[in-house]
C-alpha cells in the first residue's frame, strides 16, 4: 500500500443501535492488517455474496456526504481485482453518527454488509482514526455502456465523464435536485422503429445503458437548483442543453443509478425557439392544452377535477395558452384536453376565445359549436378559427360509437374510452377552396384496457386506439369524399405504432416525419422523446402542404415553470418561476401545418 502512515491513537466509534465492541473487530486498530476487499463484498452480481456478514475494510474516503448519512470508500489501485464486473467502491451508512472522516483519508471500517433497497453498503459499527492519506483512482464512465458493461460495476466508485452529455429529463430537478443525462437525445423505440423489431429492441436496450442521473448530495429537496445559474422563468434548464466536466461517485438509490457530483460541471444552455415561420397561405395548428378547466366559468368551483386548483392558477394557465396560440396566427386551431362543459358563454372554449379576442381584437377568433358536451369524459376536443380567413362550411360532424364502423366485438370507435372526434369542413375566403380539419384525442396509455388490448411495447390500450384509427379513416372517407383532409390531434401513439400505421395504410402521411425527419418530436416521457401529436394528410391534402413545424415550447421545458403555484412534491414555488409566456403552457408542443391551394 503506497500511503503515508501515521501512528495515531485509534478511536472506535459505534452507531447508537450497535452492540459491537472493539473485540468484535479485533483488527480494526491495526493499519495495513488483513481486511476484506471491497470487490469481494460487491461481487460480480447485483447482490453482495457477503450480505449480513460483519467485515473490516481498509480503503480511501472518496466523498463525504452528511446529507446521505454516510461516506464513500474505494480500494487503493493495487488492491483492484481484474474482474471488470466488480466494483471497487462502496457506501458506508453512518445513520445519525457524526462523520469525522475526510476525503483521501485511508481508514479502516468495521460494519455489516447489507443490501439497502438493492444498494450494497456497509452499515457502520466501528471506525479507526486515520491510517494516512492516499490518492484514489477515478474511473472513466462513458455512455452508452457497452452490452458487456453495467452500472452495477461502477457502484460506489469515483468516476469522471469525458463526454459532453445531453440533458434529457428535468422532472425531478426542483424536487430532488436530479437531472437525467445521456449521450445525445433519447427516443422512444417505437417512435423510430416498428414495435418488436430488432431495431426497436436494440434502441430500448441502448436507452437503458445510455442514461444516468446527475444528483446532488441529498435525497430530499435540494438546497439549490442553480447548476445553470438560478432556475427561473427567464432562465430555464431545457432538455437538449449539454453538460460537460461531470465528476462524482456512482450511487444507487430509488431504483436509479446516479452520479453524486463532486465538481460543478459546465452547462451549455439550449436556447428557446423563436416563433416558427410556417410557409403556406393557410395554417392549421394542433395543441393539447393540458386540462384547461375554468370551473363554473364565473370564478368559482375550484379546484377543478383535472386542471387549475384555484382561480389564480387558471388565469395564469389561460394567459400562457393564449400567448402560445396567438403568435402562430393559425387560421384553424384544433384543441385537446378542454373541459368538457359544452359551448355556452361560460364554457372553457368560449372563455379561451374571449381571452384571445381581448388580446388580438374583437371577433378575430371564433369557435365551432358542437352543441352540448361531447361524450362523457371530463375532457373534450374543440376547434377555433379566424372568421376573416376561413369559414365553416356545413355543420360540424362528430364521430362517436353510434356512427362507427362495427365488427363482432362492437363499434371500432369506442367512446367509452376514446373522446368523440370532431371534423369541420372549411372554405378559404381568399379563393373558395375547401378542406377538412378532423381533431382527435385517442385513448391514453395510462390505464389498462385488458389482455389482448394492452401491448408490452406499445402501451396500454393499443388495440383500442388501433380500432379507433380504422373507424376514423372509414368515417372520414364516407363523410368527406374527394376533400383534402387533415387528421390532427393527440393520438397517444408513437410514429411507428399500430394506430399510425393503420392511418398510413389508409393513405395518410405523417407530415412532421415526412418533412422534418424521423426524430421530429412533440412530447417527452421519462427522458425519452417522440410524438403523440400529429398532422396527418390524405393524398389530396398532402399535395397542398408547404411546411410543418413542431414548436418546442413545452416538451423541453422544466415542469416547474408551468402554471401551478406549487412544485412537484407540493414544494413552495418561487415567484420568479411564474410568467405569462408561452413556455411550459402545456406538456405537449403545438404542431403547425402550412399549405396553399
Amino acid at each position: 500500500m503506497q500511503v503515508t502512515k501515521h501512528i495515531l491513537l485509534l478511536v472506535i466509534l459505534f452507531a447508537p443501535h450497535a452492540n459491537a465492541s472493539a473485540l468484535d473487530f479485533p483488527s480494526i486498530e491495526k493499519c495495513a492488517a488483513p481486511a476484506t476487499l471491497i470487490n469481494q463484498i460487491q461481487g460480480d452480481s447485483n447482490v453482495s455474496p457477503k450480505v449480513d456478514n460483519d467485515v473490516v475494510v481498509e480503503a480511501i474516503v472518496t466523498l463525504v456526504a452528511p446529507g446521505l448519512q454516510g461516506f464513500f470508500l474505494q480500494e487503493e489501485v493495487e488492491d483492484f481485482d481484474t474482474n471488470p464486473n466488480t466494483s471497487e467502491g462502496i457506501f458506508v451508512f453512518t445513520a445519525n453518527m457524526p462523520i469525522t472522516v475526510k476525503e483521501r483519508e485511508l481508514v479502516r471500517v468495521g460494519g455489516t454488509v447489507t443490501e439497502s433497497f438493492e444498494k450494497t453498503q456497509l452499515n457502520l459499527k466501528a471506525l479507526s482514526n486515520s491510517c494516512g492519506t492516499a490518492n484514489y483512482q477515478t474511473s472513466v464512465l462513458n455512455l452508452p455502456l457497452s452490452r458487456e458493461q453495467s452500472f452495477e460495476a461502477f457502484e460506489g466508485m469515483a468516476v469522471t465523464v469525458e463526454q459532453t452529455l445531453t440533458v434529457v429529463n428535468t422532472y425531478n430537478y426542483t424536487r430532488f435536485g436530479e437531472i437525467e443525462v445521456a449521450n445525445g437525445r433519447l427516443f422512444t423505440p417505437t417512435h423510430l422503429f416498428v414495435p418488436g423489431s430488432p431495431a426497436a429492441l436494440a434502441i430500448a436496450s441502448e436507452n437503458t445503458r445510455n442514461k444516468i442521473t446527475l444528483d446532488d448530495l441529498f435525497n430530499g429537496a435540494p438546497q439549490s437548483v442553480d447548476i445553470n445559474g438560478e432556475l427561473s422563468a427567464k432562465n430555464p434548464l431545457r432538455t437538449g442543453s449539454t453538460i460537460s466536466g461531470i465528476k462524482g461517485v456512482v450511487d444507487y438509490s430509488f431504483n436509479t443509478y446516479r452520479i453524486r457530483s463532486t465538481a460543478v460541471p459546465v452547462v451549455s444552455s439550449a436556447p428557446r425557439p423563436e416563433v416558427p415561420k410556417v410557409k403556406g397561405d393557410v395554417k392549421i395548428a394542433s395543441f393539447n392544452v393540458l386540462n384547461l378547466f375554468n370551473g363554473d366559468g364565473k370564478g368559482g368551483e375550484f379546484p377543478t377535477p383535472r386542471g387549475a386548483d384555484n382561480i389564480a392558477e387558471y388565469n395564469l394557465q389561460l394567459s400562457k395558452i393564449v400567448n402560445a396560440i396567438l403568435p402562430l396566427d393559425a387560421d384553424v386551431v384544433a384543441l385537446m384536453e378542454l373541459e368538457n362543459d359544452g359551448f355556452g358563454s361560460h364554457s372553457a372554449i368560449a372563455q379561451l376565445v374571449e381571452a384571445m379576442n381581448k388580446a388580438a381584437g374583437k371577433g378575430v377568433y371564433d369557435f365551432i359549436d358542437a352543441g352540448g358536451p361531447l361524450g362523457t369524459d371530463s375532457i373534450a376536443v374543440g376547434i377555433i378559427y379566424q372568421p376573416a380567413k376561413v369559414a365553416p362550411l356545413g355543420a360540424v360532424e362528430v364521430l362517436d360509437e353510434s356512427k362507427s364502423l362495427r365488427d363482432k366485438d362492437g363499434p371500432l370507435f369506442s367512446t367509452r374510452r376514446n373522446r368523440p372526434a370532431m371534423a369541420q369542413k372549411f372554405v378559404a375566403r381568399n379563393n373558395k377552396d375547401t378542406f377538412v380539419v378532423n381533431v382527435n384525442h385517442l385513448k391514453s396509455k395510462g390505464s389498462r384496457c385488458g389482455e389482448g388490448d394492452d401491448s408490452a411495447d406499445q402501451g396500454n390500450c393499443n388495440g383500442t386506439r388501433t380500432r379507433a384509427a380504422k373507424a376514423l379513416h372509414y368515417w372520414l372517407a364516407a363523410t368527406f369524399s374527394n376533400q383534402p383532409i387533415f387528421i390532427v390531434g393527440d393520438l397517444n401513439a408513437y410514429a411507428k405504432e399500430d394506430p399510425i400505421t393503420e392511418l398510413a395504410k389508409a393513405g395518410y402521411t405523417d407530415l412532421a416525419r415526412e418533412l422534418n425527419g424521423a426524430k421530429a418530436y412533440s412530447y417527452a416521457f421519462r427522458g425519452r422523446f417522440g410524438s403523440l401529436d400529429y398532422a396527418l394528410a390524405n393524398q389530396a391534402a398532402k399535395k397542398l402542404v408547404q411546411s410543418t413545424v413542431e414548436w418546442h415550447i413545452n416538451a423541453d421545458e422544466p415542469i416547474a415553470l408551468d402554471y401551478n403555484d406549487e412544485l412537484p412534491g407540493d414544494l413552495k414555488k418561487p415567484a420568479n418561476f411564474n410568467d405569462k409566456s408561452a413556455f411550459r403552457s402545456s406538456d405537449h408542443d403545438p404542431v403547425i401545418v402550412g399549405f396553399s391551394f
